[in-house]
């Protein structure tokens, strides 16, 4: 008897292994490859406890939601399904209940790009749905790029996630042993938006365009999430604005930033039209108006704080780091080339957003700055190689090259010190006219 249990036992954990062994799924389209244990069960087992708003993963299942997430994705940006590049979903079940970020890696091999997934096998279905929208996004704007593509709007990801689960409310996601589909919506798509951003000061366009993580990921996820969908919803709804998208997309590995592309679409000629527009649906939706510039101490403190990139250095190799401030002429000089281009792209993307908001007196300061920057990256890392030249990358490296891109980076050094000097100068007289402000008697007094 001790005998026949001591088997039964063995038996059942070969059982056990077996349907935890992990399996790979190719979703309809062959797209999507999904990996991990099955949560195959007996009819009469319970089915798994799972939080509130989560969803266990299971490899077909998730397979079905991909391909319906991208279905939806389609029908809104009304476009056909031309996937290139495969995207490999991997069901993680070595992650802790705390560590439920999706984890998204791009690898670009010769024949193309793979994008990879690292996924906990318990999520919220929301945060499923945008990691999804996002790499497929990415993948969209990556088809003809041998070079990574600039980053996409970070609003656009999260807004069209927004708009399709609102248009399809209950779930892409099916949950393991349930029955339950998406829907068509036949209400209002903006209801909870509303009602999000009527409790809540809404994001200005600028903030939309450089989020902090708190926005993204932290305690203003929601009412981030609330304003990108708010964003494309009407962004859609706009002449052109489809269309806009749709170059966006296309030519997005052509360009250094989004904003180039996006702006070549039929809808908007700079970003101050943009921000105007965003200001103004923002009003009508919710009543609220937006500021549109910060006062000279707030503009030169963002100014600052974009010019100065702080930096760990080490005295001796046994000390403790430092935190420094590198200046913008330090990084030409003594960083790597492939360090300093992609940090040199954010700075000069910042200097662009902080145009639209800077104070009257020192936009042509600001515009100096971003000026010298996008000149430097034209020359040093062109977006877009000409056939048959040898990438950027691998060109800065060749002896050949090394004298050219000296003399470059000491004009574009010269460029920033002079604009460093008319910073001090203007500084010098804005304090100059404060003080005369200040001691100048009042008509009473003079009598």
């Amino acid at each position: 008897m001790h005998r026949h249990a001591v088997i039964t036992f063995w038996l059942g954990c070969i059982l056990v292994a077996r349907t935890a062994e992990p399996v790979n799924i190719q979703s309809r389209s062959g797209q999507f490859l999904t990996r991990g244990p099955s949560l195959v069960r007996p009819a009469s087992a319970p089915a798994p406890a799972v939080e509130p708003g989560q969803v266990l993963l299971d490899p077909s299942l998730l397979a079905v939601t991909c391909e319906e997430v991208k279905r939806a994705l389609l029908d809104t940006l009304e476009i056909p399904d031309r996937w290139r590049h495969r995207i490999w979903l991997t069901i993680d079940h070595d992650r802790t209940p705390q560590d439920r970020d999706i984890l998204v890696e791009a690898v670009g091999y010769l024949d193309g790009w793979r994008y990879r997934l690292s996924v906990p096998s318990s999520v919220e279905r929301q945060r499923l749905v945008r990691a999804l929208v996002h790499v497929m996004l990415l993948e969209m704007a990556q088809r003809d790029a041998i070079q990574p593509a600039a980053e996409l709007p970070p609003w656009l990801g999260d807004g069209l996630s927004g708009v399709i689960e609102t248009r399809y409310p209950g779930s892409f996601t099916l949950a393991p042993y349930s029955h339950a589909w998406a829907t068509p919506n036949r209400g209002d798509p903006l209801q909870e938006v509303r009602k999000q951003l009527q409790q809540t000061a809404p994001f200005t366009m600028e903030e939309l365009n450089w989020p902090g993580s708190g926005q993204r990921f932290g305690a203003d996820q929601e009412r981030y999430m609330a304003c990108s969908q708010l964003l494309v919803h009407e962004l859609l709804r706009s002449p052109g604005g489809l269309e806009t998208i749709h170059f966006l997309l296309a030519t997005l590995h052509q360009h250094l930033n989004w904003q180039t592309a996006f702006l070549k679409g039929p809808t908007f000629s700079t970003m101050l039209d943009l921000d105007k527009w965003w200001s103004l649906i923002v009003v009508q939706t919710t009543g609220r108006e937006l500021m549109f510039t910060w006062s000279v101490e707030e503009t030169w403190l963002k100014l600052e704080d974009i010019l100065a990139t702080p930096v760990q250095v080490r005295l001796h190799s046994s000390d403790l780091p430092m935190t420094t401030q590198a200046s913008l002429q330090s990084i030409l000089r003594e960083w790597d080339v492939s360090r300093q281009i992609p940090l040199l792209r954010t700075k000069a993307n910042h200097l662009q957003a902080l145009r639209l908001r800077a104070a009257q007196g020192l936009v042509d300061l600001v515009d100096g700055y971003r000026l010298a920057l996008d000149r430097y990256l034209e020359e040093r890392a062109p977006q877009e190689d000409r056939p048959g030249d040898t990438p950027w990358v691998m060109r800065a490296f060749k002896p050949q090259h090394r004298a050219k891109y000296q003399l470059l980076v000491e004009e574009t050094v010269g460029r920033l010190d002079m604009l460093d000097d008319r910073v001090v100068a203007t500084k010098r007289l804005m304090r100059a006219a404060e003080a005369n402000r200040a001691v100048r008697p009042t008509p009473r007094a003079a009598r």
